[in-house]
């Protein structure tokens, strides 16, 4: 991780809430992220298929680049490169009835945030190539690459590539000119900040039987 970021990490403490409970823990890597959705996911596309196929240019084996389109400066590598053209964006919101997570319990009381909300990315994947055979052959392998694994890492976590048709009414003429493939994946965001709660005190009710004196509250 950054130096900054691993700096500021001074202490990590795994205990039980309860002291009489004795426990071992096995901790894998720790990722410490910032959801970033669009932008993580640009660049788990890119790592996906970026120089990942080869193909035949003048009797020479060439590693295929890929690139993200930017239509106000757009990308001139030389072909054959792999084309990926965000689509659409879609909020999704959060899930009905979800409640605030909590991340961290301690003694005093617990960290909570809440619930993340999902986001719907859309992408065309193109491959352009002065040679049809070369954009078949990408193509291809493109299509295979996700079939045997459908699934990018996006921000640590691993989220599906599910295909889908292109949307007729919002479909761009210099895209449906073309034959791409197309792509969509469902990534979350931050929807708050992280704050504290302190540990609720608990307490009891209590009333006469015949309910006709005052209720008094006891503290636990």
């Amino acid at each position: 991780m950054p130096g900054a970021l691993r700096q500021a990490v001074a202490v990590l403490r795994l205990r039980s809430l309860d002291r009489t409970v004795a426990f071992r823990a096995a901790m894998d890597d720790l990722v410490a992220t910032r959801p970033e959705p669009l932008v993580d996911t640009d660049a788990a596309l890119l790592g996906r298929f970026d120089k990942v196929f080869s193909v035949v240019v003048a009797g020479s084996s060439t590693k295929v680049p890929a690139v993200v389109s930017v239509p106000e400066n757009p990308p001139n590598p030389t072909p054959p490169y792999i084309l990926i053209i965000p689509w659409k964006v879609l909020p999704l919101g959060r899930p009905a009835a979800v409640q605030d997570i909590v991340d961290n319990y301690t003694e005093g009381g617990a960290f909570v945030r809440p619930a993340l909300a999902a986001i719907q990315l859309e992408y065309a994947v193109d491959v352009v190539a002065d040679e049809r055979q070369h954009k078949a052959e990408v193509l291809e392998r493109i299509l295979d690459s996700v079939a045997r694994r459908p699934r990018i890492v996006v921000d640590n976590v691993p989220l599906e590539l599910v295909g889908f048709d292109r949307d007729l009414v919002t479909e761009v003429p210099a895209v449906t000119r073309r034959t791409p493939v197309f792509y969509r994946v469902v990534a979350v965001t931050e929807t708050g900040d992280r704050r504290f709660l302190d540990r609720a005190r608990p307490f009891v009710l209590t009333a006469p039987a015949d309910g006709r004196e005052t209720a008094e509250t006891v503290q636990v």
